[in-house]
């Protein structure tokens, strides 16, 4: 595998029973990527982190970081892997540096590093403080800093933002831009979308355990625009013939407007369609696209 890719899965798949929840999953995640993993509650996010850390063994296919088989050379592979997975769990009694000493210690770490990652997330001041008199959002740092310890070239973060106040958002996310900067592959899972297409480059998403769309946030949204249809009459005439045009993706409905999901290009001809139909038609244009959108369209 090239030196520029640094995490690649290869119809990887885990199943509980019956119950699929990864199935045959395939990313390429370049080296110095921010990249995003999102989809609803259920849709493998979770399993997929875990099987990337070796926590849990597929049931078939592979993953690969920085060209190391996670299962058959666990250690080769998670040597430049840091992970803030779970709310943090420090001792509520120790300092925040003595934690980071007791978790180097047990990590076969030295403590050079802890300074410095102190210093990065911007707890040096209160290094001698007890955990137990942090806020949520100090925490949440304390946790990344401890993913930090062994300087990781990969970063994998499952929701960091998870129960903070906006203003330790706005400190967590500075410092995922602050890692991304300084050339780390950063793999953020959150079901913050905003936040998704704020920090990252390209993303996946995953629906039921099945890749749905994977790419550049900018192409997918892109490719997905939203032509929005108002109607002063026959509305639901409209919404049945639209639905049946070859490529008319899927059409919404929301009170007398029409969402429809077509190529841009497309919207003078429904237009027209709709016209000829006898449809009075009251507005027609472009609807603004995100991730939200593509989201949304993808996982319903």
């Amino acid at each position: 595998m090239s030196n520029e890719v640094a995490v690649v899965t290869a119809q990887l798949s885990k199943r509980f029973g019956q119950r699929v929840a990864v199935d045959a999953l395939d990313l390429h995640i370049p080296c110095g990527t921010v990249y995003g993993l999102v989809g609803p509650n259920g849709a493998g996010k979770t399993t997929t982190i875990g099987m990337l850390l070796g926590l849990i063994a597929p049931s078939s296919g592979a993953a690969r970081i920085f060209g190391h088989d996670v299962q058959r050379a666990t250690a080769q592979a998670l040597r430049s892997v840091g992970a803030m997975i779970e709310a943090p769990a420090f001792y509520p009694y120790l300092s925040a540096y003595n934690n980071l000493r007791v978790l180097a210690s047990t990590r076969g770490l030295t403590t050079a590093r802890i300074d410095t990652v102190l210093t990065l997330v911007e707890l040096s001041t209160r290094k001698r403080d007890r955990f137990s008199t942090f806020s949520q959002g100090m925490k949440q740092r304390l946790a990344l800093a401890a993913a930090l310890l062994a300087d990781p070239q990969l970063i994998i973060l499952d929701e960091p933002t998870n129960g903070l106040d906006p203003a330790g958002t706005v400190e967590m996310r500075k410092l995922v831009q602050q890692l991304a900067a300084g050339g780390r592959t950063i793999v953020l899972c959150s079901h913050q979308l905003h936040e998704v297409e704020q920090l990252c480059e390209r993303v996946a998403i995953l629906h039921s355990g099945r890749l749905v769309a994977e790419g550049r946030i900018a192409d997918l949204v892109q490719q997905r625009h939203v032509i929005e249809v108002d109607v002063l009459e026959g509305i639901e005439q409209a919404q049945t013939l639209l639905a049946t045009i070859a490529w008319v993706r899927s059409v919404e409905r929301d009170a007398m407007r029409l969402r429809v999901y077509a190529p841009p290009e497309r919207a003078a001809e429904i237009n027209r369609v709709l016209t000829s139909a006898g449809v009075a038609v009251a507005a027609i244009g472009l609807a603004e696209s995100s991730l939200e959108s593509v989201f949304l369209e993808l996982t319903k």
